[in-house]
């Protein structure tokens, strides 16, 4: 099996001690919360600006 080499990222910003100690303390579903933000930030997006536009 092929190991993969690290990518553009990977290289670029490397992860640094204080990253590792921030990520440790992130609960299990961190993924989950920040999708869960993404999206409420686009409803409100919606609701407050983008359903005021009219199509001409």
């Amino acid at each position: 099996m092929l190991r993969r080499g690290k990518t553009i990222p990977e290289l670029r910003w490397k992860d640094t001690p204080d990253f590792v100690q921030v990520a440790k303390s992130w609960k299990n579903d961190a993924i989950t919360v920040l999708v869960k933000l993404v999206w409420e930030g686009y409803d409100l997006l919606v609701s407050e600006i983008l359903s005021q536009i009219t199509a001409i």
